[in-house]
């Protein structure tokens, strides 16, 4: 039987790092493996860190992104019946193409079904006809897979997925997939997921950490959209957990803190695995208005932000980096601007990320936080600081500390 495993790490675990090993020790047992990730830069670093490993990628390791994976291998061979011109490519979508701006209903004509029962192109596919919305991708692989067969494919002796013929071709092919930032995933893509499942041959690793959900493949309602929807959906699929909570970039302090962020989750305690470090300047903080410019001018951390248009003048001339940007990059030193519900939260309200139907602002906030090897700040407007942070004053500070 086939493993099943999620591999949940936290943010410096060395994520990429157990991804190679994997990958590599499979392809020196003579086994082809399939690595899929959701950002063209983790496709890069992938490509870079198994060419590193073994001279160059060879061609029984493959790393595609997810979308080029269902495009390619779930739909493309399979379209049609559906749609008589082949899709090329996808069309990248930050919200439903359906929808006008500022408007909550659907342009006419853009329901999922015809009159007839038929998929409609309008839904799928741009109005070109050869490129497919990435907002439904996942829903596609679906929709192909529960259709049933018609009669010129059973005369023409043709399989659909649903008899299962792309799925086991998969399973012909690798005798593992691994699926980096598994966190990415959302809604109909874990129906693609229990699919694959389903493969008793096949090996399926799925690595990420759910606390950095600040992309997702598609905006839809379906879930699982949550952390605690998402983990319990791979619970209910069979997958064995591993944890992996350490850090080889943070240092203690900012490893407690990052924790409490997501405390409801009661996840493990991440230990950092930092050595000693000969700096004085360590730990989280918390500065004023009045004294960030000395504190900047002292320490130069790099100054993280959720959007560019925030904090323009402080950031002038210095380096900065959105809270999305900064995902996968490290800093010995950051700054961190807080939007209101963060500055709440640094403020000791524990309540400061309730009632939001999205995890993305909390989740970005432990981006941020988890960026920095040594020190952390955060620009604060209030007197009152949470448990875990020290506040900074110029009068407290010599020339290290």
């Amino acid at each position: 039987m086939a493993t099943r495993k999620l591999v949940l790490a936290s943010a410096g675990a060395g994520k990429t790092r157990e991804i190679i090993d994997e990958a590599v020790g499979r392809y020196e047992a003579g086994e082809a493996v399939l690595i899929l990730t959701y950002t063209q830069n983790n496709q890069i670093e992938l490509h870079r860190r198994v060419a590193r490993r073994l001279g160059a990628v060879p061609n029984r390791i493959h790393i595609k992104g997810w979308f080029t994976f269902l495009l390619e291998d779930l739909i493309r061979p399979y379209q049609l019946p559906f749609f008589e011109k082949r899709i090329e490519n996808i069309n990248f979508n930050e919200s439903s193409p359906h929808k006008l701006p500022n408007q909550k209903f659907q342009i006419r004509g853009r329901q999922e079904y015809q009159r007839d029962g038929k998929l409609n192109a309008k839904h799928f596919l741009t109005s070109s006809r050869d490129q497919a919305h990435t907002a439904f991708l996942s829903k596609l692989v679906c929709r192909i897979a529960e259709a049933p067969e018609t009669s010129s494919q059973r005369k023409a002796g043709r399989k659909t997925i649903k008899t299962g013929y792309a799925l086991e071709r998969l399973a012909e092919i690798y005798s593992a997939v691994i699926i980096d930032e598994v966190q990415d995933l959302t809604g109909w893509d874990y129906v693609v997921l229990e699919k694959l499942s389903m493969l008793a041959e096949l090996n399926i690793t799925s690595v990420g950490d759910f606390r950095q959900t600040i992309y997702v493949t598609h905006h839809d309602s379906k879930k699982p959209g949550t952390i605690a929807e998402k983990l319990e959906t791979f619970k209910q699929l069979g997958f064995d957990v591993e944890n992996r909570f350490v850090s080889h970039r943070c240092i203690t302090p900012i490893c407690e803190f990052a924790d409490g962020i997501h405390a409801a989750l009661k996840l493990p305690p991440t230990k950092s695995l930092v050595g000693q470090v000969d700096d004085q300047h360590q730990g989280v903080f918390a500065v004023s208005r009045e004294h960030v410019e000395g504190y900047i001018e002292l320490f130069k951390p790099t100054i993280l932000r959720d959007r560019r248009d925030v904090a323009i003048e402080l950031c002038a001339s210095r380096e900065a980096f959105n809270f999305g940007e900064a995902k996968g990059l490290q800093f010995d030193r950051t700054l961190i601007i807080p939007t209101p519900r963060q500055q709440r939260y640094i403020s000791g309200d524990e309540a400061a990320f309730g009632g939001m139907k999205t995890d993305k602002e909390i989740n970005r906030f432990y981006v941020a936080t988890t960026r920095a090897r040594l020190s952390v700040a955060f620009l604060s407007s209030s007197d009152q600081i949470r448990k875990g942070m020290n506040a900074w004053t110029p009068a407290e500070s010599g020339p290290n500390s």
